[in-house]
């Protein structure tokens, strides 16, 4: 289930003008008039992004071909947004990925360099009793090999000197 923030209050949006939004496709030069609301997909309600992470609006129109926007300086990142065309997992790996990238984008002002792709680093899961799994494009471990992956992980993962000295003593 989506957030209900993004769910409820990202619907409408009024007076759009080409400074605060690209108009997309043939009719990009013509002026943002009229109603638009925010992208979302169908099936999970998540906010549709381009591949720069910026949110997609669409006219509020009927028909098939609906007149797109881009709203400037406006992004969305984690659970609640998706890239248009893809089908990443949503999970911590891929809503860090999205922060880095952006973060990374805005500190060197290098938008158009290129867009946002995930990098499938592995998924690790705990289930108890020093067993884990691991499973990742180049295999699977399970057992207590991929318990101590899973620890290294998440110790390195780990922001602050301080955590990553609490935390093996409340191992």
């Amino acid at each position: 289930m989506m957030n209900p923030f993004v769910h409820n209050a990202l619907s409408e949006i009024h007076g759009l003008s080409n400074s605060c939004a690209k108009p997309l496709g043939t009719e990009a030069e013509e002026h943002l008039e009229g109603k638009w609301t925010v992208k979302k997909a169908p099936r999970s309600g998540a906010i549709i992004t381009d591949d720069r992470l910026r949110l997609k609006l669409e006219a509020d129109t009927t028909g098939k071909n609906k007149q797109e926007a881009i709203l400037r300086d406006v992004y969305a990142l984690g659970d609640c947004a998706l890239l248009e065309g893809t089908s990443y997992p949503a999970t911590a790996q891929v809503a860090n990925q999205k922060a880095d990238w952006l973060a990374k984008r805005l500190n060197r002002d290098d938008f158009e360099k290129s867009g946002f792709t995930w990098k499938n680093m592995g998924i690790l899961a705990y289930i108890g009793n020093w067993n884990a799994l691991f499973q990742s494009g180049s295999g699977n471990i399970s057992g207590r090999a991929a318990w101590l992956i899973w620890r290294g992980a998440y110790l390195t993962k780990s922001v602050s000197l301080r955590n990553k000295m609490l935390i093996p003593i409340f191992w």
